[in-house]
């Protein structure tokens, strides 16, 4: 096995090179399984100059690295493929599997002291990322092993161990303290992960009770005794199953004591046990909602209620950024939550800070708070603004707008914050924090040349400095900047009209601005009418307050003049979707714009249609209303028949009524009807067009019926029944029959045989 200087000192074969190797191996061989995988490689091969200058301009594309690092490590270029990873790694922090994969293939090369140490470098790197059981396990597995080895350490058939090995007593005590100094690197990084962190702990106790196997001195004894305490003290989910194994231990090395011991350690370890069972609801919770973001925030607002120890804290934040790594808002939390600590947990919080910033660069807020991290602890004023020029070259925070600006003020805060503001020479102290201001305003403006910010954060920043000086010229110059850009804007207005009242100006200079924002068109003109009112209550005199109130009304003139029209044309595009006018239809942009307007006019036409058509037909009711007030009125014994025949009728259910109704004589027919019913009772067809063609007549509601009552007209005192409401009989094929079974709306018609209820419920069925 080569040595690690005998592979960085190798002269491996450039790209161009192992391609030509592969065209030529590959050259006149049949299609097979081996050259599927020589064309694979050659592809690799082929991908990974591109992805190269694809990073060399743009190092902050992660899926370049990660696909990079792929392609090397398939077609196994070793050295590149290291330096591939580190490269990545200083930008991005890795993934678990990526690192167990890195650390993978440096233990494949040799296992001599040397790689050894770059092993153990490369498992702490990894821990340095994110909070990982698996990596940290891995490191424990591969530590003991290390120890065996190196001992000779083996069981014998019945499970003793025994150490096969030469090694001296003193060499033996130094690689058994650097072991444990090791595994308890892991054990304290793992200790309040209260889910897995037994998985560490489990392995560690199986070493030392290996250990205590091969020296069960009284030292030994009492060392495993302190870490079970130890762990029986920490909160973990495991807890029943530590103290079960503690039970074992105490029956097997002192078992004289056994129920002194455990009565003592059951209740100098009850807190811990239940607190264990506070936590199982919101653990069992995570599990049922898959580890997902919104109950790990409840966790850790219910961890904070409870006053947590800062230990508990981190483990539970750990837990959740190393699931969520790319949440801004987590690392920001997290981030403050650091902040609060005092300087004991510096290192943690700068710690916190560097990995926010490396999951999350694109947020100017964690930038803000890294440079805040330094400046908190009285860091010097060089390395607060490398933070600040480090962010500024990051191109995935020069990509946001918004970030970027938020960046920019945090650092005109840390100038600010440099000022003695009651000092005599306050002008020349500022020109340092104002300069830094307009540097921001070009950077910005030279990132984003077309766009403007909503909120002018940076302008009114110089506008409260140059107010602070005294340059009240300048300061006004600059609003009237502001102005320009945000013309339609009360907000910038009512602010703009603030800061001069602010400096002392005159009011009658206000009263003009609020005149003049008045001839624009406004965004929120109500907000500015209340300001421009408060402002004259306070300070108008009669006059003033009489012209500001008469521009508003004319301004409230206009704006409800606007409003109605606009109300008005949403009545009408309401009317149009009610009427059919925007009926569901394909959509216009797979029409050409002819086919759409063609489509619009036959709608129109339609609509237009239907209207008329609804007028045709109120006519029509209206002169047949007025040809029914011109009939005679019944006589007395006329009505007392119409009446006793609905009374018979009500007691039938309603598919009788409507039957027996259509068999009854008619009551005061229309010439025109009359004459109609009598040509449609001789061709049943003809009968079923004019009963689509012809106007509804006027009918007897149904519920006037049941109640025996007659329709009354309005306006008249005597009650006159309408023609009977007419029942579509059911469509046959055979004419004749029809003919036949269809009643006669002749008065004359002979009288038919009555019938049940049930012999008409049999032929309402047939339907």
């Amino acid at each position: 096995m080569q040595s690690t200087d005998e592979i960085d000192h190798a002269q491996e074969p450039t790209i161009a090179e192992q391609i030509e190797t592969v065209q030529l191996e590959n050259a006149d061989q049949p299609m097979d399984a081996e050259s599927d995988a020589a064309n694979e490689q050659l592809a690799l091969l082929q991908a990974i100059p591109e992805l190269m200058d694809k990073l060399a301009q743009q190092p902050w594309q992660y899926e370049a690295h990660v696909q990079l690092i792929q392609a090397l490590r398939k077609v196994d270029m070793a050295e590149e493929l290291e330096a591939t990873r580190q490269r990545m790694h200083e930008i991005y922090p890795l993934t678990e599997a990526m690192w167990l994969e890195w650390i993978q293939d440096v233990k494949a090369i040799s296992h001599d002291p040397e790689n050894r140490e770059r092993i153990k470098t490369l498992y702490l790197e990894a821990a340095e990322d994110y909070l990982s059981i698996p990596i940290w396990k891995s490191y424990v597995d591969y530590v003991i092993s290390n120890y065996k080895a190196d001992t000779g350490i083996t069981a014998d058939d019945e499970g003793h161990k025994e150490k096969t090995g030469d090694m001296s007593k003193e060499d033996l005590e130094t690689l058994t303290l650097d072991t444990r100094t090791d595994l308890l690197t892991a054990i304290n990084a793992t200790r309040y992960h209260i889910v897995q962190s037994h998985e560490i702990w489990n392995a560690y106790m199986a070493f030392e009770l290996e250990l205590l196997d091969l020296d069960p001195s009284k030292d030994n004894v009492e060392r495993v005794r302190s870490l079970y305490l130890d762990r029986l003290q920490t909160i973990h989910m495991a807890w029943d199953q530590t103290f079960e194994g503690f039970s074992t231990f105490i029956s097997a090395h002192d078992n004289a004591n056994y129920e002194e011991i455990m009565v003592l350690t059951t209740k100098k370890c009850a807190r811990t046990k239940e607190a264990v069972g506070e936590r199982e609801l919101m653990e069992s919770e995570l599990v049922l909602k898959k580890n997902d973001l919104i109950t790990f925030f409840e966790y850790i607002k219910k961890e904070e209620r409870a006053k947590s120890s800062v230990p508990l804290m981190q483990g539970l934040y750990e837990r959740a950024v190393a699931l969520h790594c790319t949440d801004a808002g987590l690392w920001e939390d997290y981030l403050l939550f650091q902040m609060q600590q005092d300087e004991t947990e510096l290192d943690k919080t700068i710690s916190v800070a560097e990995r926010a910033i490396r999951n999350c660069p694109w947020s100017g807020d964690l930038w803000s708070l890294y440079a805040g991290v330094f400046e908190q602890f009285q860091a010097s004023n060089e390395q607060v603004l490398a933070v600040f020029q480090r962010a500024l070259t990051n191109d995935l925070l020069l990509a946001s707008y918004d970030d970027l600006i938020k960046t920019l003020l945090a650092k005109c805060d840390f100038e600010r914050r440099q000022i003695d503001w009651s000092s005599d020479n306050l002008a020349e102290d500022s020109k340092q924090l104002l300069q830094c201001i307009k540097d921001a305003g070009i950077f910005v403006a030279g990132v984003f040349p077309k766009t403007n910010d909503p909120y002018y954060r940076l302008e009114q920043y110089e506008i409260f400095v140059e107010t602070k000086v005294g340059n009240g010229v300048k300061a006004r110059a600059v609003w009237e900047k502001v102005i320009k850009l945000h013309l339609s804007e009360v907000d910038a207005w009512i602010k703009f009209i603030d800061n001069e009242m602010v400096r002392g100006n005159n009011v009658h200079y206000c009263q003009q601005q609020f005149r003049r924002a008045f001839t624009k068109e406004l965004d929120y003109p109500e907000k500015l009418m209340e300001a421009w009112t408060r402002f004259e209550h306070e300070y108008g005199t009669a006059s003033s307050y009489r012209d500001a109130r008469t521009t508003m009304r004319r301004k409230t003139k206009l704006a409800s003049i606007q409003w109605q029209q606009y109300q008005e044309t949403e009545h009408v595009e309401q009317q149009q979707v009610e009427a059919g006018y925007s009926a569901t239809y394909e959509s216009n942009e797979e029409l050409t714009a002819k086919q759409v307007e063609r489509r619009q006019k036959e709608r129109a036409r339609k609509l237009r249609g239907k209207i008329k058509a609804k007028e045709t037909r109120r006519k029509e009711q209206g002169q047949q209303e007025v040809d029914d007030d011109n009939q005679p009125s019944k006589t007395e014994d006329d009505e007392a028949k119409a009446t006793e025949s609905l009374k018979r009728r009500r007691s039938s259910d309603q598919a009788s009524d409507a039957v027996q109704a259509h068999k009854q004589p008619k009551v005061e027919h229309d010439a025109s009807h009359e004459t109609e019913d009598a040509e449609t009772s001789k061709d049943p067809s003809q009968a079923q067009e004019n009963d689509q063609t012809k106007p509804t007549a006027r009918l007897i509601p149904p519920s006037m019926l049941r109640r025996g009552g007659a329709a009354r007209r309005g306006g008249q005192g005597r009650a006159k029944a309408g023609p009977a409401k007419r029942l579509a009989v059911p469509k046959k094929t055979d004419h004749n029959a029809a003919a036949s079974d269809a009643p006669s709306t002749n008065e004359q018609s002979a009288p038919t045989e009555k019938k049940s209820n049930d012999d008409f419920r049999a032929m309402f069925l047939k339907k």
